[in-house]
């Protein structure tokens, strides 16, 4: 059968794209927890950027809305999960409105809430850590709700390092002149502080004294043995006797924190029998124990906080005062390497990196590349997306629940190694995330 048609007004169209989503939807993840430790967070500390003890610190949340609509009514709630018992969270909740797609937003940009933890001194010590989680909640335009969170470990000053010092003075004794403006004084039965070697014997000399000054040949101390100026000395102090060495005057105008630090070698018989102490402007500072004799068999560090007295104090002097019965002598006593310095909020060190959330487990990422040898195989883990400042650690060994020899480098942030030292056995690999600072996600097999 055969038809015939007329065909007019013929068209192709363009496709059109009925699949468009009607509700655009925000999805913000946690980046970077800032800490603020100067006036410009409205913190107070040093301005290095670290959580030190004597601080307190104001810390500002990154986050980054990585979907395709605005997130409103943002609030981000900080809870502290472990911390020294000292530190006080005084502000754990911050909001952002709006955070835009495609946009990174810090809490406190436009003069918003920042967290705030108080980290007070006594009581905070370096080389502590703070861990820390936060809850994010936000919602869309169309009454959406979402969450996401995570957790930060902000150490407190950096692994090994002490606290800060600023030495305003300092000596050995060892430099031509040194005891210019040390004095001795006698206050009853006599004067038997020394300055000079501790006498080596034979004779002439107490066990209870140290063999030798602690940084070369000059120290200060009771009677350190030996014939001066004519007279034997048998290296005890006097019974009966009291007499102080005092150091020069010290003028710590504008030093805060101050503090005492010297090597000592002190033998003394307990309070109330004899009494061994440190002085500043006439206050003790340092006293030896009742109870038990004081009897030092090497060279001892000392550090007396003499703040209270000293600091901003322009006319500073110092004295080791020695008081005895007519009971036990020892050999009372001998003094070297003596500091006066500041102790400023912070610690020894630097962070290197920004503080980003604990990575979480790497999941079933790791894979086999097919590039092997005999003593050699090749991983990759290129369907993984880290978080900012990622390093990878891959772990080998031979036993499945004991993986624990890290074969990549330091800071490794590529996605793939050859390990060329597998040899001569079957071995088992597992791989973790670690941030800037080396502390490690789960491992996941």
């Amino acid at each position: 059968t055969l038809f015939e048609a007329a065909i007019d007004d013929f068209r192709i169209a363009e496709p059109v794209d009925v699949c468009e989503n009607p509700n655009p939807t925000p999805r913000v993840e946690l980046r970077s927890l800032v800490v603020g430790d100067d006036a410009s967070f409205g913190g107070f500390g040093n301005s290095n950027g670290i959580v030190d003890p004597g601080e307190v610190v104001r810390l500002a949340l990154d986050v980054e809305n990585l979907g395709n609509a605005d997130a409103i009514n943002g609030t981000a709630t900080l809870t502290v999960l472990s911390a020294p018992a000292a530190a006080v969270l005084t502000d754990d909740t911050t909001d952002f409105d709006p955070v835009a797609p495609l946009a990174i937003v810090r809490s406190g940009a436009d003069a918003q809430p920042h967290f705030e933890i108080d980290l007070p001194r006594p009581g905070v010590d370096c080389e502590g850590s703070i861990l820390v989680e936060v809850v994010f909640d936000y919602e869309d335009a169309f009454g959406g709700v979402y969450q996401t969170q995570g957790q930060y470990l902000l150490a407190i000053g950096v692994p090994g390092g002490g606290p800060i010092r600023d030495l305003v003075f300092e000596t050995d004794f060892e430099a031509p002149g040194a005891d210019a403006g040390w004095e001795s004084v006698d206050v009853f039965r006599g004067d038997d502080w020394h300055f000079g070697q501790v006498w080596p014997g034979p004779g002439l000399r107490s066990d209870w004294d140290p063999p030798s000054c602690h940084d070369g040949e000059f120290c200060w101390g009771n009677d350190l043995g030996g014939n001066r100026d004519g007279n034997d000395w048998n290296g005890n102090y006097r019974r009966n006797s009291s007499n102080f060495l005092e150091s020069p005057s010290f003028d710590l105008t504008g030093v805060f924190g101050a503090r005492l630090g010297f090597w000592r070698w002190l033998t003394v018989e307990q309070q109330p029998y004899d009494r061994a102490a440190v002085e500043v402007n006439g206050v003790e500072v340092w006293s030896n124990p009742t109870g038990a004799d004081l009897l030092d068999d090497e060279w001892v560090w000392t550090e007396i906080d003499i703040s209270a007295v000293a600091d901003d104090n322009p006319d500073v002097r110092i004295r080791w005062t020695l008081q005895a019965d007519g009971g036990l002598q020892y050999g009372g006593w001998t003094i070297d390497g003596v500091q006066i310095a500041s102790r400023w909020n912070g610690c020894e060190g630097a962070r290197g990196c920004e503080i980003f959330p604990l990575p979480e487990a790497t999941g079933p990422v790791l894979r086999a590349t097919g590039v092997k040898s005999d003593d050699s195989v090749e991983f990759g883990w290129t369907d993984l997306i880290p978080p900012p400042e990622a390093r990878f650690k891959l772990y080998r060994g031979t036993d499945p629940m004991l993986l624990d020899t890290e074969v990549t480098p330091a800071d490794f942030r590529l996605f793939q190694y050859e390990d060329d030292t597998a040899s001569d056995a079957l071995y088992f690999y597992r791989l973790a995330m670690a941030d800037c600072d080396g502390v490690e996600g789960p491992l996941a097999p």
